[in-house]
């Protein structure tokens, strides 16, 4: 529920505007073969907006056009997807890379409250796992599954420099309720080395913090931020699931001078 992970890790669409994310999107394809039963090579291209989840994307219900994009994205992404012993314990291993051609304004570089040249060298690179360890019924997610990531991003133009996350979710583990699930999950992320760095200069010259970065708003230099969080899967009735939440936040927004803060939650889910 923090929003670390959102069908992807958040630093891939969150740390790069090429690398869209619904509810946004970007006309694009892909493409995947499947050299053998349990592992594929798949490749993407995708149109680049500069103005992704903001409102000048200037657009409404039919009226999609590609005439602001400024580039190119281009994910490649190989995976292996095992299954091992009687009782069939699935796992998915992924290695990406991504390639974006859109010019961005780098952190560093410019003179004391601006922006650096913009520089058209926006990658990032991911190895994604998760492993069921115990199954405990017949569902795909029935047992006990690890999950961890690592995401690298180039820190000349990008917010996000690294996130690294590890967890276990648990579905089934009760027999009298087998669709309920918990869950627990960590995650480690900082931000762009070279945007701390602005940031420290901002301060030095007595600028606002993130003057330099491009739409940041900070109260004190950034580093790094640390979530964990712990949530419960109660379902209900067919279709209808609630989810209480707790998280503890560690350098909130990635500042030291933010008091770590606790956060609940609860996630109504209802399907008709």
């Amino acid at each position: 529920m923090n929003n670390g992970l959102c069908g992807n890790p958040k630093e891939l669409p969150g740390g790069n505007n090429g690398f869209s994310a619904w509810p946004d999107a970007t006309f694009g394809g892909r493409v995947r073969v499947r050299p053998t039963p349990d592992t594929y090579l798949q490749v993407g291209l995708f149109g680049v907006d500069p103005h992704l989840y903001q409102n000048p994307q200037d657009r409404s219900g039919w009226n999609i056009n590609a005439s602001q994009y400024n580039g190119y994205e281009v994910p490649v992404e190989a995976a292996w997807e095992p299954s091992f012993g009687p009782d069939h314990l699935i796992g998915h291993y992924k290695l990406g890379f991504g390639y974006n051609s859109a010019p961005y304004a780098q952190f560093l570089g410019g003179a004391p409250g601006e922006s650096g040249p913009e520089k058209r060298d926006r990658w990032q690179f991911w190895a994604l796992a998760d492993q069921m360890l115990i199954r405990q019924g017949k569902g795909d997610q029935a047992g006990l599954i690890g999950l961890a990531g690592y995401i690298h991003s180039n820190p000349t133009t990008i917010i996000y420099q690294n996130e690294l996350y590890a967890g276990l979710i648990d579905q089934g583990f009760w027999h009298a309720r087998p669709d309920d699930a918990v869950g627990l999950l960590f995650i480690y992320q900082t931000v762009s080395d070279q945007l701390t760095s602005a940031e420290r200069m901002d301060q030095e010259f007595g600028l606002p913090y993130g003057s330099s970065a491009t739409g940041v708003v900070a109260t004190g230099v950034q580093t790094n931020e640390e979530v964990l969080e712990a949530n419960y899967d109660i379902h209900v009735y067919r279709g209808v699931n609630l989810m209480p939440d707790f998280q503890y936040v560690m350098h909130p927004n990635a500042q030291t001078d933010i008091p770590n803060a606790v956060v609940l939650g609860l996630k109504a889910h209802v399907e008709f």
